[in-house]
């Protein structure tokens, strides 16, 4: 497995930090050529992506506290509390109290819904971490 772009795509709505010769930037999308502005990085179409990680959260952080906008939240009790469709709820059963990897396994049958949140969060659902490609926030 190596660090493609489709892994990435999927997190730049929601300003995911990557890191890159030992400093963090945002990665805010694309452009022509590499870009860097402060704290904000732009990927160029043609950049050696596995020049940078991005920096993600274990799934199994869905049951530990975490900072979101200043607030602190459990995010399984989050989804919990906000499931309201059966598809929801059976999601949330299986997968409460696993692992990471048994989470990654599951994460085909989870609703949209949670994936966003997912990707939001920063959570890594294409096992990203454990292949050594990105760096696992709770490592910093």
């Amino acid at each position: 497995m190596k660090l493609e772009l489709k892994y990435l795509a999927a997190y730049f709505h929601y300003d995911l930090e990557v890191r890159s010769d030992d400093k963090n930037y945002t990665l805010i999308g694309i452009s022509k050529s590499n870009v860097s502005l402060d704290h904000e990085i732009y990927l160029s179409f043609i950049t050696n992506i596995s020049k940078i990680k991005p920096i993600l959260r274990p799934l199994e952080d869905l049951f530990f506290n975490m900072n979101i906008e200043n607030e602190s939240i459990k995010p399984f009790e989050y989804l919990e509390d906000f499931a309201d469709t059966e598809i929801e709820r059976m999601f949330l059963d299986i997968i409460k109290n696993q692992n990471s990897k048994f989470i990654l396994d599951k994460i085909q049958y989870a609703p949209f819904s949670f994936i966003s949140k997912f990707l939001e969060w920063h959570f890594d659902i294409f096992g990203l971490i454990d292949a050594g490609l990105a760096v696992d926030i709770n490592c910093l």
